[in-house]
This record gives C-alpha cells, structure tokens and sequence, in this order.
C-alpha cells in the first residue's frame, strides 16, 4: 500500500521524523530513514522511531513511542499528519487493473488506518482480502502473501516498493513487481529487486497495467 497506492513522505515518513524529534529532542535527516528502509528489516514504523530514539540516546519502549507516533499522525481532531497522504494511481489506472484484475492488500498498516485512507481515496474500488497488521506476521515473512493466495482463485502478483516487499514475495513464490522509489537509496532497493527475481520494474504505478499485461503474455501463470 504505501509507495505503491499512496505517497508517505509527508504522512508516515515525515511522522517518523517528528516522533524522534518530539522524544528526543533532537532532528534526524529523512534520508537517515530511507538507508534504514532501503536496508530491509525495518517496515515497523514504531520499531523505527524506537530504535533511531535509542541511537540519540533516549531509552524508551515500543509503546511510548508507538503513542506519540500514533498521536502525530493521527491528531486529535483528524488533523494529523495522516490527511497530507498523496494517492498516485490516476483513475484511469485503476479503471484499467480494475477490468482485468481485483486488489488486494498486505500491508503493515493498522487496518483502521488502512481503510481509512481506502474509503477517503478508492471507495469505489473493492479491496479484498486487506491483510494489515496483527492479521499475519510482519513483512519479509511470506505469511500475508500466502493468506491472500489461499482466498483468491487464479494468478497472484506482488507490487511493492521495498526490500521487505521483494522477500516476502520470493518467500511465499508469488511473482513480484517492484515500484522505483523517486527518494533516496533507490539504486540499492532496485538492485535488490533483481537479485531476488522481480519479473519487472516500473517508475511509477501508472505504468503497472502495461506491465501486468507483458507479464501474463510471457509468464507461465495462469
């Protein structure tokens, strides 16, 4: 969901940073949080404002920064962070994937959190399953990917924009698709695409429903 469906550099990422600044006392660069990302290992965005908190000295545990997280990018009157979230496929995009595929999510995200931004972006669409947090183990664990497939008949694809992404589909064999990501550390991301056998890799998701259909021409899935 996020970096493929929605822009979070200004809602999740930027609550990153806001989190540690706010616990710390201290400002931390977002291309801090990109090499981290790039990295793999770290799609818990608490567990990531827990640990570069700790690096700055301040011991605090998961939950105490889970609810300032939760309080930045929430808000108090629906007025956190969350509402600067940027969809990015164009209409015409989703009609397009929506006459040949249905959707469906495994994300790291809350599921409150993530129906919240489907219903506010894409309620005309239906996304089914929504595998979120707490309904499987956490990316590169294959486990959500594998619930997704034991619900839906026929050809399942992955599209991600991270490492953590990319493992969980070469674990649980599904064929996967990698999103460039325009932020730092790209190059690192995309080289790891290739090395664990992402049969393609687009610039933006606009371009997913030409992609879907070179590789269903040239696949053997059905």
């Amino acid at each position: 969901m996020d970096g493929v469906l929605v822009d979070v550099q200004a809602s999740y990422i930027a609550t990153v940073v806001e989190t540690v600044r706010s616990l710390s006392g201290r400002p931390i660069d977002v291309s801090a949080i990109h090499d981290y990302k790039a990295a793999g290992g770290w799609n818990d965005d608490w567990a990531l404002a827990q640990h570069l908190v700790g690096q700055l000295g301040v011991a605090l545990s998961y939950e105490d920064v889970g609810r300032e997280f939760q309080r930045i990018f929430l808000g108090t009157n629906g007025d956190g962070l969350i509402q600067r979230e940027r969809w990015m496929p164009t209409d015409k995009t989703m009609d397009s994937l929506s006459a040949s595929f249905g959707f469906a999510i495994f994300t790291g995200r809350p599921r409150e959190e993530a129906e919240y931004t489907l219903q506010r972006n894409a309620s005309a669409y239906s996304f089914d399953p929504i595998v979120a947090a707490n309904d499987a183990a956490p990316k590169p664990a294959p486990d959500g990917l594998l619930l997704i497939r034991q619900r839906l008949e026929g050809w399942v694809v992955y599209v991600g924009d991270s490492v953590d992404d990319a493992r969980s589909a070469n674990a649980a064999r599904v064929p996967f698709i990698g999103v460039r990501s325009a932020h730092s550390s790209s190059a690192r991301v995309v080289d790891a695409f290739k090395e664990l056998g992402a049969i393609d890799i687009i610039d933006d998701i606009n371009d997913l429903p030409s992609a879907l259909e070179a590789a269903r021409a040239s696949l053997p899935f059905r």
